[in-house]
C-alpha cells in the first residue's frame, strides 16, 4: 500500500518498504479506507516509485539467504496453518534473532548519508523491542525512565 500511495518503494528483495529519505527507517501501522469515489488514478498523484539503492539488492538477497537459508522462505506470505509448528518455529527464531533484520535494515539504508540515518535509524532500545515484542525490556525500560525523572 506505501508503494502504491507513492510513500516508499516496496523493496521485493527483502520486503522492506524504503523511503527515499527516511530510508527502510519507517513505520506503517494502520490504514484508513473510505466506501466512496476518489480521483482518478494517475502519475501525477502517484508517481512510479524507483528504487533508492538498486546497487544493494546483491548484498539484502545475499542477507536474506543467510537469514533463511534459501531464497524460498516465503517470509511475506502468512501460512496456510496459522497455528502450525512451522510458523511458530519461524515467529521464536526471528525473536532470538532479530539483530539480523536490523542488519538488513542497516544494508537497505546504504544510500543515506550519516546525517539522515543520525535522524531517522530506530535506537538500539526501540530496535530490541520492536523485534522482540518483550514486555520485559519494555517494564525495563520504564524503569529506567522513571529512574532518571
Amino acid at each position: 500500500m506505501a508503494e502504491n500511495a507513492s510513500l516508499a518503494y516496496y523493496n521485493r528483495v527483502c520486503f522492506l518498504n524504503i523511503h527515499k529519505e527516511h530510508g527502510p527507517w519507517i513505520g506503517l501501522r494502520a490504514v484508513i479506507t473510505l466506501d466512496m469515489k476518489g480521483p482518478p488514478n494517475s502519475s501525477q498523484l502517484f508517481p512510479e516509485l524507483k528504487n533508492p539503492y538498486p546497487e544493494g539488492d546483491k548484498l539484502l538477497e545475499s542477507k536474506m539467504q543467510e537469514i533463511f537459508g534459501s531464497m524460498n522462505h516465503h517470509y511475506h506470505q502468512q501460512p496456510d496453518n496459522p497455528d502450525g509448528n512451522n510458523f511458530l518455529d519461524m515467529k521464536l527464531e526471528i525473536k532470538n534473532e532479530w539483530y539480523k533484520f536490523v542488519e538488513l535494515r542497516d544494508i537497505a539504508s546504504g544510500f543515506m548519508n550519516k546525517k539522515s540515518l543520525d535522524n531517522w535509524r530506530y535506537s538500539e532500545d526501540q530496535m530490541e523491542y520492536h523485534y522482540t515484542n518483550s514486555i520485559e525490556f519494555l517494564n525495563k525500560l520504564i524503569n529506567l525512565t522513571r529512574k532518571e525523572n
